[in-house]
């Protein structure tokens, strides 16, 4: 193709070689532009169409997952014991789905020192205070925020109360309360040796028990009338922190928030557990997945220490979580989620050759890794229903000693049949020979 008919008389030839040099580079140059465009659109393209097969706008399918099936539960057995009830709660298996989640919202409302709107709340649902536990939490969330403002004298009538029931604990909580009283008595005496020695009858008897732990109080003497932040002692300081405050909020470690006018509020505090030294205590802390960064933050001081210690062992004598369990499945779910839809996407495709259950869905067992923080208890799959046990349908034992769900095995027991064929091997088992498992 030639350019020099469009081009006027009046060039040089010389002018006319350079501008149809100049045209033949652009011609060039756009075929390939077009080329290199064809191939950017083709995978343009194909990403639109991977957006819209992997990320979905209806996750309704993914919620449906964890929904049971409750209209073909087979009749319990009479004569199986019945369930042991909770302490504090309604039975879990007794509540509907919406019940459920109110429970959650009340509990966090509780915890977070919302008495007052947890309480309207309940009343909206149908729940008395007795169904929520908020007695107990009163009861738990006013020795913390005494226990907090160093008002020892709470904890002490709480840990008499529950010595026989804490066992070994109590001794070790016993030792608590007198170091705190020890450091509130010796902060008298910074300038009366004297009455320092007199003071160490308090917290001297259980040093045989806990060496590591008394010399690390006696060590902190050194700095007797001093403030021990900025200090290896800072932990035992009875003062409020002058510093990171405003960092630990936004770190998501509230250690300073407490009761309301709703008068109840459990700490969030990094775990500290019954450990001989700080540095124990610290290691506790990591393991349990519960210490939040406090690099370049002020530490807690004593009383908030052991205003969060009692209060984790208060929760534990009432069968609860020292954290909400609120933020645990928020925090769950962020994981579970995206094997939930992959699991989703396997049976889009799993449909296309292989029937789903008697209701036309697909389920299937998945393994999820949670921070040990998470872990509440052990399930039971039974492998006869494909379904996870609950306190309406425990696991039972066999006499070969397999185990399988309550349902299951009324399913297999039929009036007719005296004896029942183990699923896992040839050994029979009679209606009298079961026992009810507790996890």
């Amino acid at each position: 193709m030639s350019f020099l008919p469009c081009l006027s008389d009046d060039l040089s030839d010389e002018s006319k070689t350079k501008i149809e040099s100049l045209l033949t580079n652009i011609k060039t140059n756009f075929s390939d532009a077009l080329k290199k465009h064809r191939d950017v659109h083709a995978s343009i393209s194909k990403f639109k169409k991977s957006v819209d097969k992997t990320f979905v706008d209806d996750t309704s399918n993914v919620a449906s997952y964890f929904t049971t099936d409750t209209n073909n539960v087979p009749s319990h057995n009479a004569t199986f014991d019945p369930p042991p009830n909770s302490p504090l709660y309604k039975t879990a298996d007794s509540m509907t789905e919406d019940e459920l989640f109110s429970a959650v919202i009340i509990e966090e409302l509780i915890r977070n020192g919302h008495g007052s709107v947890a309480t309207k709340l309940a009343k909206e649902v149908g729940f008395s205070e007795e169904d929520i536990g908020l007695k107990q939490f009163r009861e738990v969330g006013a020795m913390v925020v005494a226990l907090k403002n160093g008002d020892l004298n709470p904890a002490k009538n709480w840990l008499a109360a529950s010595a026989e029931t804490l066992g070994p604990k109590a001794k070790q909580l016993e030792y608590v309360l007198a170091k705190l009283e020890f450091l509130m008595e010796v902060q008298k005496h910074a300038n009366d040796p004297a009455g320092v020695i007199a003071c160490l009858h308090k917290i001297v008897p259980y040093a045989p028990d806990f060496p590591a732990d008394f010399e690390h109080v006696m060590g902190s003497l050194v700095f007797l009338g001093q403030s021990l932040e900025n200090t290896p002692y800072s932990d035992l300081s009875l003062k409020s922190p002058t510093k990171g405050t405003d960092a630990s909020a936004s770190t998501g470690c509230a250690w300073d928030h407490f009761g309301s006018a709703g008068g109840v509020s459990l700490p969030l505090l990094p775990l500290v557990s019954l450990c001989d030294t700080e540095e124990d205590a610290t290691a506790a802390a990591g393991a349990e997945g519960d210490m939040c960064p406090m690099e370049g933050e002020a530490s807690p001081n004593a009383f908030v220490r052991a205003a969060h210690l009692f209060g984790t062992v208060a929760c534990a004598q009432l069968s609860l979580s020292s954290i909400d369990p609120l933020r645990t499945a928020f925090a769950s779910g962020l994981r579970v989620l995206p094997k939930l839809h992959k699991l989703q996407r396997a049976f889009a495709w799993l449909t296309n050759y292989a029937p789903g259950n008697s209701d036309g869905t697909h389920t299937l067992p998945i393994s999820i890794d949670l921070d040990t923080l998470a872990h509440r208890h052990n399930i039971f799959h039974c492998p006869v229903i494909k379904e996870v046990s609950t306190m309406s349908n425990p696991p039972v034992r066999l006499n070969c000693g397999h185990a399988i769900s309550r349902d299951a095995f009324n399913s297999l027991a039929t009036s007719e049949r005296r004896k029942i064929k183990c699923p896992y091997c040839p050994k029979d088992t009679n209606r009298d020979q079961v026992m009810t498992l507790y996890f």
